[in-house]
């Protein structure tokens, strides 16, 4: 069996660890999150769906809210945190272009009623682009809508063709019914999508999109600026999207008297069509030089760090770390870079058991050839003691140092080795020349939670 036919045997593997699972062939366009069988998932339901070989994925998934880490590096200040009522989303009142047509709410609601066995509230209804959306809040089991907002609450979302009758809309999302706010995004590289966020009357809700990011050559992430904005107060911003050349992070803010929330998206719908994989294979093929590694699978793993980081095939550099077989699974270990932009780090394997990302991580460009690579691997309940190095070119050994513990010698073998360390505590991986000076060091990390976008989070970018 060679690696092609694996690889697509793997995509009806049930694998699953605690990041994010990766299909590795070009069935792999869509990145798939940890959750990826469960109701948050890049799919049209609520179901996972395997996504077909030739490369045309699409969907619905809706967002969700929470408060989530959006900070960025310390270059910029942090807001005052806004705090929102847990009844402000269910009693505002209904909106959206169809909050007057009563034939269809009349026809609506009692689907909703009759699909969730609980009393409902419709809070929005609307056409947007070419789709019919409705956001109704659903009480928890044996109680009432004037009752208190609890996690067997729920806020869910009916979809369908714009004007399609309410029985033609079908159960795309649910979410806890205490979330302050509540949205769907549809993305595509070749048609017009959507973007939809209700939250409470009162509010302002405002959207970014960081795929306008940019990775500064110190290791920073410049965020991109708000592109949609609710009126005043209002509540809610609905906004047709134009198609996008890579999957964009869209998230939300709501905003009331200075004070900010943040509200965490739980993933998206993107559909994406006419991809060439031979372009990828090509680049890929290129950075392993004289490397026998499999440059299709390569290729794959370089379309999903594209797509995770937003940056363009054309242009970016591709550099291999690592490409091999290392303790019993294939590793790909590599970096991306724009030109005078920062860098970003990749870790992917795949074995029979299973296959995933282990690492994506912002550095500095200054001295990247000089630093070592240094991650814990994912396990099913968390980062594992190991800890994974690959040296940069022309270092004759490494160490890793734990907090407060002497430095650990690491055993390499063309260029990687592994030592056990407690992810717990602070280590830094240090790799030196042939003459005994320093060459570089990096801190180790494990892999950042799934919606974590890249630098954002301390876990995500090694400056302060």
């Amino acid at each position: 069996m060679n690696i092609e036919t694996e690889l697509r045997a793997a995509l009806a593997d049930e694998a699953t660890f605690a990041g994010d699972e990766v299909q590795p062939y070009p069935a792999f366009l869509q990145r798939e999150r940890k959750n990826q069988r469960a109701r948050r998932i890049r799919v049209a339901t609520s179901v996972a769906a395997v996504v077909a070989v030739v490369g045309a994925a699409a969907g619905m998934q809706a967002l969700g809210s929470g408060q989530a880490d959006r900070s960025a590096p310390a270059s910029e200040q942090e807001k005052p945190s806004l705090v929102v009522p847990s009844r402000a989303l269910v009693d505002s009142p209904l909106r959206g272009s169809l909050a007057t047509n009563e034939k269809f709410l009349n026809a609506m609601l009692p689907k909703v009623v009759a699909h969730e066995n609980r009393e409902a509230k419709l809070l929005y209804a609307s056409d947007v682009g070419n789709q019919r959306l409705v956001l109704a809040y659903v009480a928890a089991p044996s109680a009432s809508l004037e009752d208190q907002p609890s996690e067997a609450s729920s806020l869910s979302w009916f979809t369908g063709p714009r004007g399609a009758s309410a029985k033609r809309l079908t159960k795309s999302q649910g979410a806890e019914g205490t979330r302050p706010a509540s949205g769907v995004t549809d993305v595509s590289n070749d048609a017009e999508g959507l973007a939809v966020m209700v939250g409470p009357v009162g509010y302002t809700v405002e959207l970014t999109n960081s795929t306008q990011a940019r990775y500064t050559a110190e290791g920073t992430v410049e965020q991109g600026g708000v592109f949609a904005s609710s009126k005043k107060d209002s509540g809610l911003v609905e906004e047709v999207l134009a198609p996008h050349a890579v999957p964009p992070s869209i998230t939300a803010t709501l905003t009331k008297d200075g004070k900010t929330l943040p509200i965490e998206s739980e993933g998206m719908a993107w559909g994406e069509s006419g991809v060439d994989m031979d372009a990828y294979t090509a680049k890929a093929e290129a950075a392993l030089g004289d490397n026998s590694s499999d440059p299709a699978a390569l290729g794959a793993r370089l379309k999903d760090a594209l797509d995770t980081a937003a940056l363009p095939l054309e242009g970016t550099d591709l550099k291999v770390r690592y490409a091999g077989t290392f303790r019993g699974q294939d590793l790909n270990v590599f970096t991306l870079q724009q030109p005078g932009q920062g860098v970003l780090a990749f870790a992917y394997y795949w074995s029979s058991e299973g296959s995933g990302v282990s690492l994506r991580l912002l550095l500095p460009a200054e001295g990247i050839d000089s630093r070592p690579i240094a991650y814990h691997p994912q396990e099913q309940h968390g980062p594992s003691e190991e800890t994974i190095v690959v040296a940069p070119e022309g270092a004759e050994r490494v160490t890793v140092t734990v907090e407060g513990e002497d430095p650990i010698e690491v055993d390499l073998k063309a260029g990687i080795g592994a030592v056990d360390a407690d992810p717990a505590k602070e280590a830094i991986a240090t790799a030196y020349a042939p003459d005994g000076s320093e060459m570089g060091s990096t801190p180790v990390r494990s892999l950042a939670g799934s919606r974590a976008n890249i630098g954002d989070t301390p876990e995500t970018r090694v400056v302060p």
